[in-house]
């Protein structure tokens, strides 16, 4: 009977509205590493093994991934470390039927190498001796409403002892914390989640399979934003803009560049507090988005802002109808029904009435302008 033992050494842990009218992980630095890219500020995540290290009754496909996108991978399999110019480069599953160790590096132009990870996997396929049963956890791994819960692991095999970790090491048979199976421990959920590994033993047999679950918070949703004032003309520049949300401990980020906000990054207020803002020519759009630690951000609300100004008389400027600059279609107004927007020259002027010359339907003040005439005329004269 083949027996084979795994361990994972790891060189990096990873925990794991109105309308109106108005005018228009850290970075690291590695001097040792041999393989630094020079010039390189941040680290690439290290690579991470899924299936992860462990002893398996069949044979095993193993992908290889990093968190940091478009990272190229380099492994080895013959217990050499691989650099960035050595080693295979990982493009599918390598497919493992018997005790191999795999060493893997994650590179990046502009950026520090990773660590090399190590997972070494055991197959034991016909072997006489059995393995510990599958574990499940309760609760559910998720989100979860409360920052402490009662955690449960089990194994199919009702006499076998659970050794976990929640610092992101791997857990190891007959050394560290443990549980029995079925019972329960008091596990705390920081802010930033915790990811549980376990794995079932039992001294006359084979580990059994490793188990995680990862927990995150979620006591609740954040209330969308509300801005005061809402959208509209204002007449001076800057205004006061008030934002409130709930419950009132939570932060709202705001945007005033056309970005969409983002909880934790960028320029924030506490809910139920101003900030003026400035109102350039063109207008301003305020973006805002209610977030709290352990909480679903809130959707995202907005206002628009552009300065009143003298406009809408005849022979003056004409409005831009704020209602329309909201849909992205640009039409102008005046402040008599009786006047109309020419939209060449964008100013005031007179309806017509009906036998007089027009351009536009718009210009007659009952009836439309008819298209063979150009003079405004009753509906039957009409094309």
């Amino acid at each position: 009977m083949l027996v084979k033992k795994i361990f994972l050494i790891s060189g990096a842990l990873i925990m794991a509205s109105g309308c109106g009218l108005f005018d228009s992980s850290s970075s690291r630095s590695n001097n040792t590493n041999p393989n630094l890219n020079n010039g390189g500020t941040t680290t690439v995540e290290a690579p991470t093994f899924d299936p992860i290290a462990g002893s398996y009754t069949s044979a095993q496909s193993v992908k290889i991934t990093s968190a940091t996108t478009d990272a190229e991978i380099h492994y080895t399999t013959d217990s050499t470390a691989p650099t960035c110019s050595s080693g295979s480069t990982y493009a599918n599953a390598i497919s493992v039927a018997s005790t191999e160790t795999i060493k893997a590096i994650a590179c990046k132009d502009g950026m520090n190498n990773s660590d090399v990870e190590t997972a070494v996997y055991t197959i034991n396929i016909g072997g006489g001796q059995q393995q510990v049963g599958a574990l499940a956890f309760y609760p559910v791994p998720g989100p979860q409403t409360s920052s402490s819960i009662p955690l449960t692991i089990t194994s199919t095999t009702g006499t076998a002892k659970i050794y976990y970790t929640i610092n992101g090491t791997t857990p190891v048979c007959f050394s560290g914390t443990y549980m029995n199976s079925g019972s329960h421990v008091d596990l705390t959920i920081p802010s930033t989640g915790v990811t549980v590994k376990a794995i079932g033993c039992k001294s006359d047999m084979l580990p059994s399979a490793p188990g995680r679950a990862t927990y995150t918070l979620s006591l609740g949703t954040v209330g969308t934003p509300t801005i005061v004032p809402s959208t509209g003309p204002q007449t001076s520049s800057p205004v006061s803009v008030t934002m409130t949300s709930t419950p009132v401990s939570a932060l709202i980020y705001y945007t005033t560049d056309g970005t969409t906000p983002a909880c934790f990054s960028g320029t924030f207020i506490e809910s139920g507090s101003h900030v003026r803002i400035a109102i350039p020519t063109a207008g301003v759009t305020v973006k805002a988005k209610g977030c709290k630690t352990g909480w679903t951000p809130s959707a995202q609300s907005s206002a628009t802002y552009i300065l009143q100004q003298n406009c809408g008389g005849i022979g003056g400027p004409c409005c831009f109808n704020i209602c329309d600059l909201e849909n992205s279609n640009n039409s102008y107004a005046c402040n008599d029904e009786g006047d109309y927007c020419d939209l060449i020259s964008k100013t005031c002027q007179h309806k017509k009435a009906n036998g007089q010359a027009c351009g536009a339907d718009c210009e007659c003040i009952v009836e439309c302008c008819d298209g063979v005439t150009n003079k405004c005329a009753s509906p039957i004269h009409c094309n």
